[in-house]
């Protein structure tokens, strides 16, 4: 079918806005859509990038999200800490004469020292911590049925506009079909009577059945 067509334009431009206006695609996404739109595949690339179905899924993420934070409260914790140092020390400050050592101090040092030090924690029973993280659980189930109920339903409605521009596609041609017959009996009907054979009524018929299918045609292109 030409694609001059103004239905057929307008029909393909309908699935064009659709496509925009539920699939906002990444830089790259001109390489991965098929160049021959099907109706599955419109139903795949409505379902996988549609705005309502890009958008559930990422809260349907989120929530995932926040359900491992939650368990994360539930799991041992292990901390860890090292401290390195250096001291000198002066042998008057002990108050204690040391054999050696000059009675009025000896600096020692720098004594470098190294401090470890390791905590664990084991949560044994926390009752919020549990009813959170079961909440928490429970909100992204839901979250992860309504991010694929919004993919069924684009999916849907993507492929209703395809049939839909299909079917209007299939009456243009159908009509025009009809045009093509009936300005081919209008000729013949015409040559009949240009020879002296033809009946003035059938060229009358001729004239109004294709005055008809132009109507016909006219109204299939503007629906």
């Amino acid at each position: 079918m030409p694609l001059t067509s103004p239905l057929v334009r307008r029909g393909y431009a309908a699935l064009s806005v659709f496509a925009i206006l539920a699939a906002p695609l990444a830089a790259h996404a001109q390489d991965t859509i098929p160049r021959t739109l099907t109706l599955g595949g419109a139903a795949r690339l409505a379902a996988q990038q549609s705005s309502a179905a890009l958008t559930a899924r990422y809260e349907a993420e989120q929530a995932g999200a926040r359900a491992d934070q939650q368990r994360a409260a539930l799991l041992p914790s292990l901390a860890a800490d090292a401290t390195r140092g250096g001291n000198t020390f002066n042998t008057v400050t002990f108050g204690i004469p040391f054999p050696g050592f000059s009675p009025t101090g000896t600096v020692i040092g720098p004594v470098n020292t190294l401090d470890l030090r390791a905590t664990a924690q084991v949560p044994i029973f926390n009752f919020s911590s549990i009813k959170g993280w079961h909440s928490a659980q429970t909100s992204a189930s839901a979250s992860d049925a309504q991010a694929a109920s919004a993919a069924q339903q684009a999916a849907s409605a993507a492929a209703a506009a395809y049939l839909t521009t299909q079917r209007a596609a299939a009456q243009v041609d159908a009509r025009r079909a009809d045009s093509v017959l009936a300005d081919s009996l209008l000729q013949i009907a015409r040559s009949q009577i240009n020879a002296g054979v033809g009946v003035a009524l059938d060229l009358t018929r001729a004239e109004a059945q294709v005055a008809s299918v132009q109507a016909q045609l006219i109204a299939a292109r503007n629906e």
